[in-house]
Formats: C-alpha cells, sequence, structure tokens
C-alpha cells in the first residue's frame, strides 16, 4: 500500500491522565466489547514504552477501510494507522511524566505500531511486507479543545462579517487557518507573511499535515460520522490544500531556502495522493511545486511588451566623472540596481527589528544590503561636492545632481531620490552656503519641492500621499517602512495573557504587504554596463575628511572667493547670464547654468534676465507689464502654453508694436545660442530648443489662423514669414508638416502664393538633414 505520511502511522508525545484507567469501546470486529488497559503501564507494554522512551497513544478512525485495501489484523486498516494522534497530558509534568497505551486489538497490531515508531522497516504482517515509515513529527496538537479564554481572544471587531482575532495559542490560529466555518484570505495572507515569528516552517507544515487528517469528536454513530465527514473533514481538508496553494504560489521561498521543508512537503503530498478525491489536489500542488522549483533553478528572465527607451550613452563610450553622464541615465542605472535590492527583501526580515540585531546579518541580510547602498551613495553625493575646489564647479555639480534626482522621481525611484538629498543635507555640505545660494531659481524650486515630498512631517504625511499616486514600477523609500515597523514592535508586545498576539502580527503584515505591492513589477530599462560599474563602485570620504574640506571651500562666517562673487550674484536668477568677463575674440562669454558656456550671437536679444520693475513688473506674482522681449520670451518659452496671455498679446499687438518686430523677434528666439560643450547638445535640443521651436511654430499658425489681417497689405512681412516657414520645413518630419499646414493657411487665409523661384531658391540653399543628425541641425540652423 502507499507509503504514510511524513509524520508516521503513529505519533509520539505525553499522553493525559498518566495516573488514570481509561475504557476504550471495540471496534465491531467480533472481539470482547471492552477492556481496561492500566494507565502506568505493565508487563510488556511498560516494557515497550520504556524500549520508545517516550509513550505512544494510539486511537482508531471508525469506519471503513480504504478502497482497495484489506484489513490488516484485528480489523485495523492502514488508514486507521494514519490517522493515529498523540494528546498533551492535562495535567502536564516538568520530568515528562508518561504513560504507554494501545488500542485493545490484537498483539499483531501493537507490534505494527511499535515497528513504525521504532524505525523499523523489515517488518512484516500476515505475511505481507510494510513499508518504511518517515519519521515521525516531533508532536501532534489537538485542534478538538473548544474556544475559551485561555486558548482564543478576539478584538471584538468584525470585518466583512468575520471576527477578528486579538491572541491565541498556536493550535488555534492554525484551526483558524483552515476553519471550516468560513475562509478567510486576509487572516490567511497576515499569518504567512508574519508565522515566522511564532513558529518554524517545518513546524507550520507539520501542523496542517496533522489538521488534514484530524479526527471526529468521540462517541459519534456510523450516520453522524457520516456527515462529519462530508460536512467537516473534507472543507478542513480543503482549506488545507488552499493553505499549501497560496504557500506555494507567493512564499515560495520558505521551500527554496530548506531542503527538509521540501522533503517533507513531497511526503505530505505523497499520503495526500492517498485520500479519497485529494489525488488531483496533490497533483495540482506537485505541478505548482516543479514549476516554481524549475522558476528558480533556471532564474526565469524577464519580457516585456515594451522596447525600453533608448540609453543616454556618453561620447566614445568614454568618460571622467559624473558630470560627463547624462543625469536621466544615471537615474536610469541607479533605479536598475536599487530595484534589484529592493525585489529580494523577504517578509522575515521586516519581523522583530532583524535589522538591528547581532545576528542581523542572518535575519535581515536583504534590508542591511538596501540600508549600506544608501550610506553609500549619500555619503558618496556629499564627498562629490566637498571635493570640487571653485564655487562655478560645485554649483554646477550641485545642479547636476538636483536633476538627477528629480529623474529618480520620475521613475518613482524615491529612495534614490532621498539618498541624493540625504547627501545634499550631509553636515559638510549643507554648511555650504554661498554654493547653495549660487543655483537658479528653477534648480532651488525642484529641490524644496524634493524635500517637501520627503518630509517626516506628520509622519511622512506627504511622501505617503505622493505614494498613492504613484503607479508601479516604483521603488518608495524603505526608511518610512523600516520606521513603521520599529513603532509597531516598540508599540506592543509579542504575548497577551500569555496568547500570541495576532493583532501586533496584522500590523505588521500590513507594513509587510505595502512593501511588497512595489516588488511586484520591474523596470523597462537597458543596463548600461559602464555606467552600471561606476555606480557600484563609488568612493566617498569618511565624515570627518568631507567636513574638512567643506571648511576648505567655505571658512566659517566667510564670504566666498572675490573672483566669484560676481559670479554667484549674477546666477542667482534666471537661466542665462553674462559675466562681465571678455573672451579672445572681445565678445561676451555666455554662462548657462544648465549647459555651460554658450555662443555669443550679437544682438540677441534675450541674455537679460528678470529684473522686477525694469524689464518686468509682478503683482502677486502675475505679468503686468514687460519689456517686448520678455514678452515674447514668455510667450515662446517651453512648458508656459498660457492660452489667455496668447491671445490677449496677438488681440493688443499694434497697440505696442509691429507684426514685423513680433516676426522677427520669432526668428531670433528660434535660433537661440548653443552650448559649446558638444556633449551637452543632445540634452539642449531634447529640453530646451526643441519645445521652445514647437512653441514658436504652433504660435504662427495660431497667429496666422486667428488674426491674419496682421498680414494683410503687409507683403514684406509675408514674404519673411514664407522664408522662414519653408526653411523650418528642413527640420525633420513633425516640423515639416506644421509647416505645410501653416503655408496652407497663408494661402486660404492671406491669399499670399510663394513663386516658384522663390521656392526653388530656398530648396537648392537649404540642405534636408534628418532631424538625429548633429551636423544636418547646424545647417538649418544657420540658413535660418
Amino acid at each position: 500500500h502507499p507509503s504514510p505520511p511524513s509524520y508516521g502511522p503513529c505519533s509520539i508525545g505525553p499522553g493525559p491522565h498518566h495516573h488514570q484507567s481509561q475504557r476504550r469501546k471495540e471496534p465491531t470486529s467480533g472481539m470482547s466489547s471492552e477492556r481496561e488497559i492500566p494507565g502506568g503501564g505493565g508487563g510488556k507494554e511498560a516494557a515497550e514504552g520504556e524500549l520508545l522512551g517516550r509513550s505512544l497513544s494510539v486511537s482508531p478512525l471508525s469506519g471503513p477501510p480504504s478502497p482497495g485495501l484489506p484489513p490488516l489484523g484485528g480489523g485495523v486498516s492502514p488508514r486507521m494507522l494514519s490517522e493515529c494522534t498523540t494528546e498533551e497530558s492535562e495535567e502536564g509534568s516538568e520530568m515528562g511524566s508518561e504513560r504507554f497505551a494501545v488500542l485493545p486489538f490484537s498483539s499483531e497490531v501493537r507490534e505494527v505500531c511499535l515497528s513504525c515508531a521504532a524505525f523499523q522497516p523489515d517488518r512484516t504482517l500476515d505475511g505481507r511486507a510494510l513499508p518504511p515509515p518517515p519519521p515521525p513529527i516531533k508532536r501532534r496538537l489537538s485542534f478538538s479543545a473548544p474556544d475559551n479564554e485561555s486558548n482564543i481572544e478576539f478584538t471584538g471587531e468584525v470585518v466583512d462579517g468575520i471576527p477578528q482575532i486579538r491572541a491565541a495559542t498556536l493550535p488555534k490560529l492554525v484551526e483558524r487557518l483552515t476553519f471550516v466555518a468560513y475562509p478567510d484570505p486576509k487572516y490567511m495572507h497576515a499569518f504567512m507573511l508574519t508565522y515566522r515569528s511564532f513558529t518554524t516552517p517545518l513546524e507550520l507544515l507539520e501542523m496542517l499535515a496533522a489538521r488534514f487528517d484530524a479526527l471526529p469528536p468521540p462517541g459519534l454513530d456510523p450516520d453522524e460520522l457520516h456527515e462529519w465527514s462530508n460536512d467537516c473533514q473534507r472543507v478542513i481538508r480543503l482549506r488545507v490544500f488552499n493553505v499549501l496553494k497560496t504557500w506555494l504560489k507567493n512564499f515560495f521561498y520558505d521551500f527554496v531556502e530548506s531542503e527538509e521543508l521540501r522533503t517533507a512537503l513531497l511526503a505530505f503530498l505523497d499520503h495526500m495522493r492517498t485520500v479519497d478525491a485529494f489525488q488531483k489536489p496533490a497533483a495540482q500542488l506537485q505541478r505548482i511545486f516543479d514549476q516554481r522549483l524549475n522558476d528558480e533553478a533556471r532564474n526565469k528572465d524577464i519580457s516585456f511588451s515594451t522596447v525600453p527607451p533608448t540609453p543616454h550613452l556618453p561620447e566614445n563610450m568614454m568618460f571622467d566623472s559624473l558630470m560627463d553622464l547624462h543625469p536621466e541615465e544615471v537615474a536610469r542605472q541607479l533605479t536598475l540596481i536599487e530595484y534589484a535590492l529592493y525585489k529580494a527583501i523577504k517578509p522575515w526580515e521586516c519581523l522583530g527589528q532583524g535589522w538591528s540585531k547581532k545576528d542581523k546579518q542572518t535575519r535581515a541580510p536583504n534590508i542591511l544590503q538596501m540600508i549600506e547602498r544608501f550610506n553609500q551613495v549619500s555619503k558618496w553625493i556629499a564627498s562629490e561636492i566637498v571635493q570640487t575646489a571653485t564655487l562655478r564647479q560645485r554649483t554646477l555639480l550641485v545642479m547636476h545632481l538636483i536633476e538627477i534626482a528629480d529623474h529618480c522621481r520620475k521613475l518613482n525611484n524615491f529612495n534614490a531620490m532621498m539618498e541624493i538629498l540625504s547627501g545634499l543635507q550631509a553636515s559638510a555640505v549643507y554648511r555650504l552656503k554661498h554654493t547653495m545660494a549660487s543655483l537658479p531659481k528653477s534648480h532651488s524650486k525642484v529641490l524644496e519641492e524634493m524635500h517637501t515630498i520627503m518630509s517626516q512631517a506628520g509622519n511622512y504625511r506627504s511622501f505617503r500621499a505622493k505614494l498613492k499616486e504613484c503607479n508601479p514600477p516604483c521603488i518608495p523609500y524603505l526608511g518610512m517602512y523600516l520606521t513603521d515597523l520599529t513603532f509597531i514592535e516598540d508599540g506592543n508586545t509579542d504575548l497577551h495573557k500569555g496568547l500570541i498576539s495576532f493583532y501586533k502580527r496584522r500590523l505588521v503584515s500590513t507594513v509587510i504587504r505595502d512593501i511588497q505591492q512595489y516588488q511586484q513589477k520591474p523596470y523597462c530599462l537597458e543596463t548600461v554596463g559602464m555606467i552600471r560599474e561606476y555606480l557600484l563602485k563609488v568612493k566617498y570620504l569618511s565624515d570627518d575628511e568631507q567636513y574638512k574640506l567643506s571648511l576648505q571651500r567655505e571658512a566659517r562666517g566667510g564670504a566666498p572667493p572675490k573672483e566669484e562673487t560676481k559670479l554667484r550674484k549674477q546666477a542667482t536668477s534666471g537661466n542665462i547670464f553674462k559675466t562681465p568677463k571678455k573672451a579672445k575674440d572681445n565678445k561676451s562669454v555666455l554662462l548657462d547654468p544648465e549647459y555651460g558656456e554658450l555662443f555669443y550671437i550679437d544682438g540677441y536679444k534675450f541674455y537679460e534676465r528678470d529684473t522686477p520693475d525694469v524689464n518686468v513688473v509682478l503683482r502677486d506674482s502675475v505679468l503686468v507689464a514687460a519689456t517686448l522681449p520678455k514678452l515674447v520670451e514668455r510667450l515662446t518659452d517651453k512648458g508656459t502654453g498660457d492660452a489667455a496671455f496668447m491671445n490677449t498679446f496677438f488681440m493688443t499687438l499694434r497697440l505696442f508694436t509691429t507684426p514685423s518686430d513680433v516676426l522677427g523677434l520669432f526668428i531670433m528666439r528660434f535660433n537661440m545660442p548653443k552650448p559649446k560643450n558638444h556633449k551637452m547638445m543632445e540634452r539642449f535640443y531634447a529640453e530646451r530648443l526643441d519645445p521652445t521651436r514647437n512653441n514658436i511654430l504652433a504660435l504662427v499658425r495660431q497667429w496666422i489662423s486667428s488674426y491674419a489681417a496682421d498680414f494683410r497689405n503687409e507683403s514684406k512681412v509675408v514674404a519673411k514669414l514664407m522664408d522662414f516657414v519653408q526653411t523650418l520645413k528642413a527640420t525633420g518630419a513633425a516640423a515639416a508638416r506644421t509647416c505645410e499646414q501653416i503655408m496652407t493657411l497663408i494661402s486660404t487665409r492671406i491669399g499670399a502664393r510663394p513663386a516658384h523661384e522663390h521656392l526653388r531658391t530656398v530648396g537648392d540653399r537649404i540642405a534636408r538633414p534628418s532631424l538625429d543628425d548633429e551636423s544636418g541641425r547646424r545647417g538649418v540652423d544657420q540658413a535660418a
């Protein structure tokens, strides 16, 4: 017959009432009706009990034998043997007082039980060989005790019609896990996330196996027994099946880490196959187990339905410092590194503040790696800043770091964003007042917004609200969750009136679920090996070394170096500013805080920064007056898109200027100065030039469509506009389509027709390069 279950056909443990006699009824097998068994044991029974060294209690399960298996001697079937149980002594004893008792069947049955318990594989009965039994479980707990204050307590709260457990004994917790009256998926999930704080995986499996073979209440007649089998036993077994299925699907790491647990599970599945109507459920669990085991062995790759964005690679695949890397790509590679660390965190690492205990390397290895990574990046950020000698370069570096942090925010990588903010808040960096004062307003505003999001005020109230708005993939700030777990651990005891506090475990499970929900969806990003290696091997100074360098950069209470004072003052507002320094060609040097030094263009009217009451007038942050260049700058700047402002401008422009002047400023704005550093060119086009040019095209189209009267009887303006639009068509497919629309509007709204000779001249003069061709872009700029 099939092999017995892992917990053995018999169970070992202390027996109840070891100083009393007990009467047990014989099953219907033609034997005497009753027999008295001495509680203390005697004769052969005592000797056999002494041989085992522990007590044994065997209880038969009434009912027919398993199908296809003839009863063994004395009318006992293998199923009866598989249902043997041990009950704990109600009186208890520190010395382990025990009794040995067997059912009043033939001596052959008693011998079979002893052979299983004593590991004697080569035994036979009635000429038939018995299979070698597996090791017995350490103990068997009874699930028949009624609910009372000594084994379970409820909170009084009812959720979805289910009373919430405050505390209970371990058997009662397992009983509720497989409760007959109703399933409770929320309870099961909380239990599986936290059970390692009060038991072990192997012990839980043993208890589920014991629950699967639960015994009926004593004294049932055949009809009641049949009803119990259908209404209770079958439901309990289905509950056990569902628990195991959830365990294998969602918490398989328990089985990956323990070969002993895997062996015990397979033995239990073998036993489940011997039970009527549970062959298919056992096969299903076996398939899940095999599939998960194969997935772990293959380290299954993740496939995406979309293509990852094209990486921003350094020129010639070489770089010297962080400043040579595109901030978005740095954010992407940081995100890939940290998602792998975050995803590796297991629920059991969150229990009992394991990351702060002496054996923390064993109890929370992945949380410790995440913490160590956070500290490394924060110290690296601070070290990079204090090692930068000049105020100008420090300012540019801090701006670069703010941009990286902002890209991390856009990627929902709040942990890396917090790492950078932590580095900027390090004492050695925080005291660099002149460096921070040199930041442009745009960067200071972004930095302030990030600080507001990650503020600890109200127990991270702003960050929690932000998280609710985020769609995965996401890497939340782990420190917030560790803080939550610390408060729960410190504010709640493990035991409540001697019972396991499940109220505390439910609180812990809520935090673990929050951590887990962002471990499910990975990032669709491409790894750039050289940048990844650079970020993994960051070097940093000690806190003392950082502070010493910080004092060298800016002395206590001192002013910045004289040669940089004017630069700092001019950089405090606006995106573009001039320095008084003259270049060799006697042209002013233009310095942009975001893109470095720019080419100088004579007559360019958009150099000036906003100066209140000089070139702009603001009231409650609303523009009420400005110079014409400042009005055009706001009209064409990226990210403006104020329809009311645009309509007001075009409707009234003849009151303060002419269409020819406005068109001339549009063309000038279209050809804004570009960075001298070719490494910044691609970023400059993507972030500033292309958005501004798109705005200008949209403005011209709207201008002609809604205010065509500005161009009638203005032949020079129309000719200038047509020449400009034809030139723009060379900048790419998207621009060409818009230009065609503009040319159609010129024809229909204004009535002008371009001369073919004029078009040929423009076509011959203008090359039409690809939008991605850098040299082509320069050609377009020169022609325009």
